[in-house]
């Protein structure tokens, strides 16, 4: 009997960085859906039913924290991972209020996030 893959929605406007990181979770085996901003990324949610969601938190339409915090509403159990140009700690205490387990700054070696997507149990946002 195999283990069904985690299933991944991947939330980031740069059309680059997200197929190239969803190729690379694919190749990993987990099961990836893509969306390029906050309604695009809420449609997703409501038909894919992910374990885990990485948003960025700059997109186009809205805000990430409130796109996350709007998933975290619907699913207590989902790990939730920020991606973030920004280092600064206002960013991190933002994502840790909003409801994320992670916060990683760009650019993020795709390795810590296979890591972090695939961690055990959900733990409170962490630096990186």
């Amino acid at each position: 009997m195999t283990t069904p893959s985690l299933r991944v929605l991947l939330v980031d406007d740069d059309p680059d960085s997200r197929e190239l990181l969803a190729m690379y979770l694919r190749g990993r085996g987990l099961e990836v859906s893509t969306a390029e901003d906050c309604s695009d990324a809420a449609a997703v949610f409501g038909s894919f039913t992910p374990d885990v969601a990485v948003v960025d938190l700059t997109l186009p339409d809205g805000d990430g924290c409130d796109l996350g915090a709007s998933f975290r509403a619907q699913n207590q159990r989902l790990r939730l991972v920020a991606l973030s140009g920004h280092a600064g700690s206002d960013y991190r205490s933002r994502t840790r209020d909003a409801g994320f387990d992670e916060y990683l700054v760009k650019p993020v070696d795709p390795n810590r996030i296979f890591s972090v997507i695939s961690a055990g149990p959900l733990v409170a946002a962490t630096a990186s």
